[in-house]
């Protein structure tokens, strides 16, 4: 019993104290499937990666990937980061690049390549693609993307189709880049998702923004709606953009384009519009709020004197004064020149409330505690502490399965491990305000 229970010590020396762990090297081909598992982890990329076609590579929670100089995954067959709530995959400064012939998402069986509950630490750096499509679907959902110039590119030729849709999910930039940027034929859909800091979103043909918040964007062109064909705008809040906010300046014939239930505050130019074809125009029930030199710009036509009316009727202006709504507005009123002729009639008297701003993601906090676990070998107690709010602790073994969990207010826990089998744990910490962190202990009996 005494020497396994060194063998145990030397085994917890090299694995924590000396900081020496597991790690895997991944192959620059992937010819046959995969499975990376946090134990194996982190997994390293020192050049650019192709998984080939028919090959399916699965990450397990917990897992922990980096490159060591930003390089790509390049995806003709399949890849597949499934995550949890409380142990996310971990991303930091590796891109992904899904060829025109991967696995995509399958949006009826639920198959097919996928993030969820991932976290990506990207470098902002001009032109650097973190997540791009070529023409496959991609489905991300419950992630974070930190510091990325294209967060989600997608690219596809020609006459392919790629739908893209991001669920409660995060965005944290430095104030420049582009959350989302779409050329060619992509649907996109963004729900529940905050996006902050910011440089711009690039919506493309086919865009479904709701439930969503959009803060402190850098770029002169916020949202950018270019060679837009549909847009279904909803319940969505945007604040603090630096020029225009809804950047409407490339719109195709016919454009069907809806703006409904949301919240413009703070930036130079509320809504600016330029379209020389007939628009499919729905914009109502928004709250406009502070601008500093319009709420709404439209742009010149070359047929001077022709304005086409531009229906922007029961909105909140934050008046009711004709007058004051006028001085906001730049159309044929100020300008001959102009396309567009604004009515602002039946202006609303109050602030439109009927949306409650959706559940923005579980992932916001996540990785934010700093803990201490002792003593580490343990033999029949762990302790932990330095945690300021109350938290849940979880414990798993290294084959996933959970061993323990309970809930202990602020401050420090004590834990009974004298039943705990010897070996490695993987202990989750969970807080409601701070979030969630991960480390490994050992037990040795």
């Amino acid at each position: 019993m005494k020497i396994r229970y060194i063998l145990y010590l030397i085994f917890g020396f090299l694995f924590i104290s000396s900081g020496v762990q597991a790690q895997t090297v991944v192959q620059s081909v992937i010819s046959s499937d995969q499975n990376w598992k946090a134990l194996a982890g982190p997994f390293i990329v020192t050049g650019n990666v192709l998984i080939d076609s028919g090959v399916t590579v699965t990450v397990d929670p917990g897992t922990h990937i980096r490159s060591e100089g930003n390089f790509r995954i390049i995806v003709e067959g399949e890849f597949i980061a499934d995550g949890s709530s409380s142990n996310v995959i971990t991303i930091d400064s590796v891109s992904f690049e899904f060829t025109k012939d991967a696995v995509g998402y399958d949006f009826g069986s639920g198959t097919g390549s996928f993030f969820e509950y991932v976290v990506f630490n990207g470098q902002s750096i001009g032109g650097a693609k973190q997540v791009d499509t070529k023409g496959p679907n991609l489905y991300i959902s419950n992630c974070e993307f930190n510091t990325c110039y294209y967060c989600v590119y997608g690219s596809p030729s020609g006459y392919d189709t790629a739908i893209i849709r991001v669920e409660e999910s995060v965005y944290n930039g430095d104030g420049m880049g582009y959350a989302t940027y779409m050329t060619g034929n992509t649907f996109l859909t963004l729900d529940e998702v905050e996006v902050n800091n910011m440089g711009s979103m690039g919506l493309g043909k086919n865009a479904t923004v709701t439930n969503s918040s959009f803060n402190n964007f850098g770029y002169y062109s916020g949202i950018r709606l270019s060679s837009t064909d549909n847009l279904v705008m909803n319940c969505n809040s945007f604040v603090n953009f630096k020029h225009y906010m809804i950047d409407a300046y490339t719109l195709r014939k016919d454009a069907h384009i809806e703006i409904t239930n949301n919240t413009f505050d703070s930036a130079g130019i509320l809504l600016n519009i330029n379209s020389s074809y007939p628009l499919d125009f729905t914009y109502e029930y928004n709250n406009l709020g502070y601008y500093t030199e319009n709420s709404v710009k439209c742009g010149t036509s070359p047929t001077v004197g022709s304005p086409t009316t531009l229906d922007l009727q029961n909105n909140y202006w934050g008046t009711t004064d004709t007058n004051e709504i006028n001085a906001g507005i730049a159309d044929y009123r100020t300008d001959i020149t102009s396309r567009f002729f604004v009515d602002h009639s039946n202006a609303l008297s109050s602030a439109v409330t009927d949306c409650d701003g959706g559940n923005i993601s579980s992932i916001r906090n996540l990785n934010n505690i700093n803990f201490n676990v002792y003593p580490n070998p343990a033999n029949n107690q762990l302790n932990i502490s330095g945690i300021n709010s109350d938290f849940e602790v979880v414990i798993l073994n290294t084959q996933g399965t959970e061993v323990y969990r309970s809930n202990f207010s602020r401050g420090s826990a004590t834990i009974n491990t004298t039943d705990f089998a010897s070996g490695v744990y993987f202990i989750q910490v969970l807080s409601s305000n701070e979030g969630m962190a991960q480390q490994t202990f050992l037990v040795g009996h």
